[in-house]
């Protein structure tokens, strides 16, 4: 494990359909090319948790579908 990426969206999400929503980020890192993603929707302050954690393993370019 070598490099760590934080986002969050302070405005919310808009979801693409009913109970979908699409992530995407770039990395300026050419070496990577595997990625972990950890997802879990919180409300703004981040105090309470609206979903469990999802763990999702990633390679570079890989959409993974509904």
């Amino acid at each position: 494990m070598g490099h760590i990426k934080i986002s969050s969206s302070p405005n919310g999400v808009n979801t693409i359909a009913p109970g979908i929503a699409q992530f995407a980020t770039s990395l300026s890192d050419s070496t990577i090319k595997q990625v972990t993603a950890y997802i879990m929707f919180t409300d703004s302050f981040r105090n309470t948790n609206f979903s469990n954690p999802i763990t999702v393993k990633l390679n570079l370019g890989q959409i993974i579908q509904p």
